[in-house]
């Protein structure tokens, strides 16, 4: 197997760590903020055409601006929280980040591994990744899909992460912790690894000879 120039990674679940329920309790306890229609605004599985994402997937898939998706989403709730408290809420369910994987990712950089991430990702939520004091320091390049306006699964989005890596398909290795995502990447010819939890990562980068 030849041995990867790139190794892309996902961000959320990945190398950030994620509280959905912990969001979801406070939008009801301290918001009082129906779960359900939360739900439906917050969905992002991009499963559906453009036409019928939630806000988060138009901001996502940068279709929408931070400031019309935090707007849109006061206005669909019909509540009285101020702007700054939804985009609050918004960011409370990336944590912080995955100490295991930061150490990783730093341990593969020392042996000349070059690396990205690759995530599907809007303005609001990149902007608390942002606060976190290594992650937006790791990575040699980034494909924010609210910059590119291309989500994963969508094949074109790999193929614009090869163009901005600069190499073939064969040069790189994807991390995600959604099977979809990661079988589009097989799909498009990239090597691609599921995350589930850190001991099987290890195991996958050790069969791959990505660490000694």
């Amino acid at each position: 197997m030849k041995v990867p120039q790139w190794i892309v990674w996902d961000l959320g679940g990945v190398v950030v760590e994620l509280d959905f329920s912990g969001m979801m309790e406070d939008a009801t306890e301290k918001f009082n903020i129906d779960k359900s229609e939360l739900l439906s605004l917050i969905r992002e599985e991009f499963k559906v055409s453009p036409s019928s994402y939630s806000l988060t997937e138009k901001a996502v898939a940068g279709l929408i601006t931070k400031e019309i998706y935090i707007s849109e989403i006061k206005s669909a709730i019909s509540s009285d929280v101020p702007e700054c408290e939804i985009e609050s809420l918004l960011k409370r369910v990336l944590v912080g980040e995955k100490n295991e994987t930061v150490l990783l990712i730093k341990k593969l950089a020392r042996h000349g591994f070059r690396q990205a991430c690759m995530s599907n990702i809007d303005q609001t939520h990149w902007e608390k990744i942002q606060s976190f004091p290594n992650v937006d320091n790791l990575f040699e390049k980034k494909f924010l899909s609210f910059e590119h306006k291309l989500v994963k699964p969508n094949a074109d989005a790999f193929f614009k992460m090869l163009e901005i890596l600069g190499c073939d398909r064969d040069e790189v290795v994807f991390i995600d912790d959604r099977e979809d995502n990661v079988k589009s990447a097989r799909d498009s010819g990239i090597d691609g690894i599921v995350f589930e939890n850190h001991a099987q990562l290890l195991k996958d980068f050790s069969a791959r000879g990505l660490l000694t």
